[in-house]
């Protein structure tokens, strides 16, 4: 689910809330040693996020957010942010030497790393690690 998020009301904390979980809690920050990746550059996507993230003179540039039960991937146009909320029990992702591959139903993202790509190597594992353990318990 794409919104956007700028102005974010009651209603849509609760949308994202009941997709993917509260934010993780600051113990739980320290022991995943992070919940935040580094940046990455939008190499490709449908039709509707290439539309938003064309709209600027800067390179598209995303964050991906960790929550209890998906991913939250962060976009900042202009002035305003949007998110894309992707719950766990519909995502792939695949990680190739080069690209960040997530897709889930209409949505299909391939991100490669802005800067250091051994740091988002690990943020990927743990991402792995996450999805894993919430099909696990499911």
């Amino acid at each position: 689910m794409l919104l956007p998020y700028s102005y974010h009301t009651k209603k849509t904390e609760k949308e994202i809330h009941n997709l993917v979980g509260k934010p993780i809690g600051l113990i739980d920050r320290i022991k995943l040693r992070g919940i935040g990746s580094q940046r990455f550059l939008v190499q490709e996507a449908n039709t509707e996020i290439m539309e938003l993230v064309n709209n600027q003179n800067t390179p598209p540039y995303t964050n991906i957010e960790l929550r209890p039960r998906g991913i939250i991937i962060w976009f900042r146009v202009k002035l305003d942010n949007w998110v894309l909320v992707l719950p766990y029990r519909k995502l792939s992702v695949f990680k190739t030497a080069e690209q960040l591959i997530i897709h889930q139903d209409q949505w299909k993202l391939k991100l490669s790393a802005a800067h250091d790509a051994s740091l988002n190597l690990k943020f990927c594992q743990k991402l792995m690690r996450l999805k894993a353990e919430m099909a696990s318990s499911v």
